[in-house]
């Protein structure tokens, strides 16, 4: 829990003031109801005239007021003495009444109802320090993409059959450690039929989101104050890219999102033209957002300049699929099918998608696997 919480509700819980102030209450309604009735009842007798019968309600009406202004003035819990005070200068006996049933109901559920420092400590609970600091170095040290994918692994397999607390754990830690890798762990979250853990994975997306729009603001804005810094125009850009690639956006603000990072990465490309990174990014985003033709003359270009990589030639094979020029796909996986398999850095899959159209002859039904890098 954070401090912060801890600070606002203390570290030890007084007991519950709220009983207290319904047995308060409780006992001005009691005499409302009788001074009420009682008023009601001579003047139905003609003992009192209107005028007398009026006075008395709005003399009771008035001490009600007097009487929340000074729980207001302590800091007192004002919900119920504001209840009375308003039902009984409307209606009178009866509104007394109806907050008499009210507050009765209210003692009865009031006993085993949860206090928001349980409810809040069951939607976010505390996480394993040791397990935290192990996940977030383990991250950060960037230990292949294995552990990663392992731990994904193991938040689905948590998300789909541990326990409560166990799923909101793995919840608070990728919202904390968050990897667009995790964001599957999110989306099964979003769908669990419980609905503390529904609300408690729409609050991480929410967080996730802030952060992102936070570190958004802080990179532009040091990408305006140095405008020929290619440092600060790369991170904005590899920024926008992370954030289009996290999975958890809708549509048009991930397409927002790449063409943001498309246009950062060209304005750094004029500072630093000899980034192999940044050209295969764009040309990844351009595919990505669906923009074929545009992705394969930039990916040809990168090629025929010797920017080559197993997962760019994947990309320009996927495009001239997309764009139906198969005979300039068969071509290239006959000159490269050996190659993508010898290097080992893509899935089987797709190598063996390269090796049929390698030796293929005119039919055109198997397409090459995407992927990221």
């Amino acid at each position: 829990m954070s401090e912060v919480f801890k600070a606002a509700v203390g570290e030890t819980q007084p007991p519950d003031p709220r009983l207290g102030s319904a047995f308060e209450t409780g006992i001005a309604a009691l005499g409302t109801v009788a001074l009420e009735c009682a008023t009601l009842k001579l003047f139905h007798d003609g003992r009192i005239p209107p005028a007398a019968a009026v006075a008395v309600h709005v003399t009771v009406v008035a001490a009600m007021g007097k009487w929340v202004y000074r729980l207001r003035r302590s800091e007192r819990d004002l919900r119920l003495p504001m209840l009375l005070a308003t039902t009984t200068g409307l209606l009178g006996p009866i509104g007394a009444t109806g907050t008499l049933l009210t507050l009765g109901l209210y003692v009865l559920y009031a006993r085993s109802s949860t206090s928001f420092r349980e409810w809040y400590e069951a939607l976010f609970p505390e996480e394993d320090s040791k397990f935290s600091a192990y996940l977030a170095e383990q991250i950060a040290s960037g230990q292949g993409e294995a552990a990663v994918r392992t731990g994904v692994a193991s938040f689905l397999d948590v998300l789909s059959f541990g326990t409560l607390q166990q799923k909101q754990t793995v919840i608070t830690l990728i919202a904390d450690h968050f990897q667009p890798s995790f964001a599957p762990g999110l989306r099964r979250a979003l769908n669990d039929p419980n609905n503390a853990l529904r609300v408690q994975a729409a609050a991480a997306i929410a967080q996730i989101e802030n952060n992102f729009l936070a570190r958004s603001l802080e990179l532009s804005a040091v990408a305006r104050e140095s405008p020929g810094d290619p440092i600060a125009l790369k991170a904005l850009a590899r920024h926008y890219d992370d954030y289009a690639y996290t999975g958890i956006l809708d549509g048009k603000r991930e397409q927002d999102s790449w063409e943001k990072a498309l246009e950062v990465y060209r304005q750094y490309l004029k500072l630093q033209p000899g980034d192999f990174e940044a050209r295969r990014s764009i040309g990844r985003i351009q595919f990505r957002m669906g923009k074929f033709s545009e992705a394969a003359a930039w990916l040809e270009e990168s090629l025929r300049e010797g920017i080559f990589s197993p997962q760019l030639l994947m990309w320009y094979l996927e495009c001239l699929f997309r764009l139906g020029r198969f005979e300039e796909l068969r071509r290239l996986a006959r000159s490269h099918s050996g190659n993508l398999e010898a290097s080992g850095e893509l899935p089987i899959q797709a190598v063996k998608a390269v090796a049929l159209w390698a030796g293929m002859g005119s039919d055109a039904s198997v397409v090459p696997v995407e992927g990221r890098e």
